[in-house]
């Protein structure tokens, strides 16, 4: 019997006591691996007695596992390369705004002739008069007007003026305005004249630019649009300009009488 079969004898005849593959000196064809028996153990180092000589089970040789290779040192030339972030995009600067034309902001204004029916001092403001006009087809507008001081009320009282009816209404000391009567002054002088309509002209007459027809007007004119047109309303030569163009209705010049040339209009 050979050494290594000696070795597993012992395990062999445990199996045997569960009648399991062994029988007698002889043994089924079963591995070792079956049995559960490795050849490493196997072949533990113990001494064997084979012819009556001692048998030095060969031992298991353990087999050193490669080291793995030493990586080698990353170069600056192989180290990876960042990736460089994207260029933002610069900016584009905002175009700038369109200059407004002023003759189309000129047509966005309903100005007409009114005719002033009803004027009395404001109650809570001195320099103020509260007056009714009429626009025409029977209907009339409330405003405030800062007269007092240049006018009585009798003299206002029944005189045709040029209005503009297109602005936003506004309180001022808690009455309300809805219509504005344009004047011309002059504050050198602290001369306030109000414009004056052509003889023959009716409520209602629209004004507008010599040369031109009067514009439909928008239902509400912007406070910025009408600040724009009031920089370029001007007396010129005793008639109302804009941007050196008379403001007329069909029936002649508007004029504005005793004040210089270049006063203003508002």
């Amino acid at each position: 019997m050979s050494a290594l079969f000696r070795i597993v004898q012992t395990p062999l005849r445990a199996c045997c006591k569960h009648k399991l593959f062994y029988s007698g000196s002889s043994m089924s064809s079963v591995s070792l691996a079956d049995l559960g028996v490795s050849a490493a153990s196997s072949a533990a180092p113990k001494q064997a007695q084979q012819n009556g000589r001692p048998v030095q089970a060969s031992a298991s040789v353990a087999v050193a596992k490669p080291l793995p290779a030493a990586a080698a040192p990353i170069s600056a030339d192989t180290q990876p390369v960042p990736k460089a972030a994207p260029a933002k995009k610069e900016a584009k600067p905002a175009a700038p705004a369109a200059a407004a034309d002023p003759f189309a902001e000129f047509n966005q204004a309903i100005i007409q002739v009114s005719k002033v029916t009803d004027i009395k001092r404001h109650p809570e403001a001195e320099k103020l008069f509260v007056a009714t006009i009429d626009i025409g087809g029977g209907a009339s507008r409330q405003l405030c007007a800062g007269l007092v001081g240049f006018y009585t009320a009798e003299e206002l009282l029944g005189k045709h003026v040029v209005t503009i009816l297109n602005l936003k209404p506004r309180k001022l000391k808690g009455v309300e305005s809805q219509a504005m009567i344009l004047a011309g002054d002059d504050a050198a002088s602290n001369l306030v004249r109000i414009l004056t309509p052509p003889e023959g002209s009716d409520v209602g007459d629209r004004v507008f630019l010599q040369g031109q027809s009067a514009a439909v007007g928008k239902k509400e004119m912007g406070s910025t649009a009408w600040t724009n047109v009031v920089a370029a309303l001007k007396v010129k030569s005793g008639v109302a300009a804009f941007n050196d163009i008379n403001l007329v209705t069909s029936k002649g010049n508007v004029s504005v009488a005793d004040l210089p040339e270049g006063s203003g209009i508002h």
